[in-house]
């Protein structure tokens, strides 16, 4: 801090701030002003929920963020897979159809859903 200085300022304080809504609540403001009428800044507690609430929505988001990561890396491995990116791709079973994959490639892809949709699609084994 290279300087300090004592300045007189005026407090205000406004009973009533807010629609009295659960996101936009009733609260009391406290504002400091300059003599000449200048809003030099205000204190507002409804601001410190606010950040509560974006820390936790910040939370959420980067939780599904990287639930989508992980979707992103389970669906490429599994396509890399169908690919026989990875070295591997086993030989059609004889007793299955040309598209035997399919299951493998759900279960892989863990888009595997009901027994009936699954059904629906690797019905022409």
């Amino acid at each position: 801090m290279d300087t300090v200085k004592v300045i007189e300022v005026v407090e205000t304080t406004l009973l009533r701030r807010g629609e009295g809504t659960s996101t936009d609540p009733f609260r009391c403001i406290t504002q400091y002003w300059s003599k000449d009428g200048q809003l030099l800044c205000e204190h507002d507690p409804d601001l410190e929920r606010q950040n509560r609430e974006a820390k936790d929505n910040l939370k959420e988001i980067s939780a599904i963020m990287l639930k989508d990561q992980n979707t992103i890396i389970r669906l490429g491995e599994a396509i890399n897979w169908a690919l026989g990116r990875n070295g591997f791709f086993a030989p059609r079973p004889k007793d299955k159809g040309a598209f035997w994959w399919r299951k493998e490639l759900l279960k892989r892809a863990c888009l595997a859903g009901s027994p009936e949709e699954l059904h629906s699609v690797v019905k022409e084994e």
